[in-house]
């Protein structure tokens, strides 16, 4: 997604490669890393053999869904993209991470994985046991693993026509729908961070430790829990 628009065309600035793909080796998966070319667009025919296999550990035992992504932009390209069950969680807001190009900075994308993010343990200065960095998300359309441009999502759901934060009040979890662009030039997203564990979501804190949460927490408590640097 680039600016709203979800652009698959193979160009330099537009790779789409993101974190599912970058920790392979570390999920006993350097194999499959090799099919994947970070050169080419994420959704390149060269990538495709890479992006239809499911890799378990991407996938909830209590997903309902299906291993692949359904939304018709991925349908049309011929080949199936396995479904990831986890989402990072880039920013508070939309407008810090996907629209405004004023808020699209390290300083202004105010949690720890988004597009081309390089933050350290050391950045996160609310402390790794206080910091979530990645989210289940039952999501069956937007959520393909080797799409980097889907991979990082925010804490609030998201309005685009609210701006300059194109978020609503209301906290991602569970929310339905979290995101709808319309027009058939971006995969609209059902579900940000979200799980169906019966109002529960489970939480990847930055030391490692894993967590539910109430999908009845306040928004405020959540961006709190999602910034990297809130002092909260």
């Amino acid at each position: 997604m680039v600016d709203g628009i979800w652009n698959w065309e193979d160009t330099p600035d537009a790779k789409h490669h993101g974190w599912a793909a970058s920790i392979l080796p570390y999920l006993e998966e350097a194999g499959l890393l090799t099919l994947v070319d970070p050169q080419k667009s994420a959704f390149a025919a060269a990538n495709r053999p890479a992006a239809g296999t499911v890799i378990p550990l991407y996938r909830c035992p209590s997903f309902p869904g299906t291993p692949f992504a359904q939304d018709p932009l991925y349908l049309a390209l011929g080949s199936p993209f396995a479904v990831r069950n986890y989402v990072a969680l880039g920013a508070t807001t939309a407008g810090r991470l996907y629209w405004e190009p004023a808020f699209r900075t390290p300083e202004t994308q105010d949690a720890s994985i988004f597009p081309q993010s390089r933050t350290r343990f050391r950045d996160i200065t609310d402390g790794l046991s206080r910091t979530i960095v990645v989210s289940e998300t039952r999501e069956q359309k937007a959520a393909a693993w080797i799409d980097g441009s889907t991979a990082s999502i925010t804490s609030r759901r998201i309005d685009p026509n609210n701006a300059p934060t194109y978020s609503g009040p209301e906290n991602a979890l569970n929310y339905v729908p979290y995101y709808r662009y319309g027009g058939g030039q971006s995969i609209d997203m059902d579900f940000g961070p979200s799980s169906p564990h019966g109002g529960v979501v489970g939480q990847l804190r930055a030391d490692g430790s894993v967590a539910f949460l109430e999908e009845s927490t306040t928004a405020a408590v959540y961006d709190a829990l999602v910034t990297r640097a809130g002092a909260d």
